[in-house]
C-alpha cells in the first residue's frame, strides 16, 4: 500500500504538517497547500482543483464507500429502496438468517414531509428551503408481517419492531449491496442492538469467498470483545484505539504484538495486555 499524503495537526506550533508523495509535482502541491483552507479537506480541495491524480481515491470515497452511523435512518430508507427496486427476497432471506419471524415486508414510498415540531421552530426562509430540498427526498411506510399461531397475518410497522430487529432490516441493505459490488462498509458501532451470535454471523458474511465472491470490504467499531478470536478475526484486521492522558487517540495493530491465531485475544485484552482498555478508578460516596 502507498501512502499519497498526510497531514496531521502540531498542537505545540499550531500548524499542519504535511507530508505528499514525492511523485507528485512539487509546484502543484505547494499551490493546493495554498488554496486548502484549514477546515477543508486536502482531497475535497485536489479534485476542486482538477488535481487528476487524486480522481480514483475522490471517486472510490464518493461511490464505492458507504458508511452507516448509530443512528443512521439513511440505513433504513436504503434498505426500503432496494426491496421496492425488487430486492425483497434477498432482504427476507437475511432478515430471517437472523433467527427472526417475518415472512414479508410491505413498503409504500411517499413523499417526505416535515415534522410539525420542526415547521414551528422554523423561519419562514429556513421553511421555505428545506421544502425545497425534501422535494426530492422520498419517506417510506415499512410494514412487516408475521404469521399468528392460530392463522392469519399479524401487520406491524417497522418502528414497533424490536431495537435489534430494526438494526437487521436497517444493516440488510446495504450489506447486499457492497458484497454484490465488491464495495466497502464502514460501520459504527456494529454490535448496537445485536446478538453476539448475530455480529459474528455478519463478519464470516465478509470473511467467506463464498458468499464474499468480490472482496467487499467491512470496517466497523465495536465495544465487543467476544469478535476478539482467531477463528472470527486475523490478527492483522483487529486495530485497536488508546486514548492517552491528553485524549489523544493512537491506533495500532494487533499484529504489533508477539501473537498466534490460537492465541486467546479476548483473554490477553482484558487483562490489559494490549492496552486500549479503560483504567477505572473507585468511587468513594460520602461527605
Amino acid at each position: 500500500m502507498r501512502q499519497l499524503f498526510q497531514r496531521s495537526y502540531d498542537f505545540d506550533r499550531e500548524l499542519y504538517n504535511w507530508d505528499v508523495s514525492s511523485s507528485f509535482p512539487k509546484r502543484e502541491i505547494d499551490t493546493l497547500k495554498k488554496r486548502t483552507r484549514d477546515n477543508a479537506l486536502f482531497l475535497s480541495t485536489a479534485v476542486q482543483n482538477n488535481f487528476s491524480a487524486f480522481m480514483d481515491v475522490f471517486s472510490w470515497v464518493r461511490n464505492d464507500c458507504h458508511v452507516i452511523g448509530t443512528l443512521d435512518k439513511l440505513a433504513d430508507d436504503f434498505t426500503s429502496e432496494q426491496i421496492n427496486s425488487g430486492m425483497k427476497k434477498q432482504v427476507l432471506q437475511f432478515i430471517q438468517s437472523a433467527d427472526i419471524k417475518i415472512c414479508d415486508i410491505l413498503v409504500e414510498e411517499g413523499k417526505f414531509e416535515i415534522p410539525p415540531i420542526m415547521e414551528k421552530v422554523l423561519v419562514a426562509e429556513e421553511k421555505e428551503r428545506l421544502i425545497n430540498m425534501a422535494q426530492d427526498m422520498k419517506s417510506w411506510k415499512v410494514k412487516t408481517v408475521h404469521k399468528k399461531k392460530g392463522g392469519g397475518d399479524a401487520y406491524l410497522n417497522l418502528h414497533e419492531e424490536s431495537d435489534g430487529t430494526r438494526k437487521i432490516y436497517a444493516y440488510a441493505g446495504p450489506i447486499l449491496d457492497v458484497l454484490e459490488n465488491g464495495y466497502t462498509l464502514i460501520v459504527d458501532e456494529l454490535n448496537s442492538s445485536l446478538h453476539p451470535i448475530m455480529m459474528r454471523y455478519i463478519v464470516d458474511l465478509f470473511n467467506s469467498s463464498e458468499s464474499n465472491p468480490k472482496n467487499a470490504q467491512l470496517i466497523f467499531t465495536s465495544h465487543e470483545t467476544h469478535v476478539l478470536s482467531g477463528d472470527v478475526l486475523h490478527k492483522d484486521q483487529i486495530w485497536l484505539v488508546e486514548k492517552d492522558s491528553e485524549e489523544k487517540s493512537r491506533f495500532y495493530p494487533l499484529s504489533d504484538f508477539e501473537v498466534r491465531d490460537t492465541d486467546s485475544f479476548q483473554r490477553a485484552y482484558l487483562s490489559g495486555r494490549y492496552g486500549a482498555v479503560p483504567l477505572l478508578k473507585s468511587v468513594h460516596h460520602g461527605k
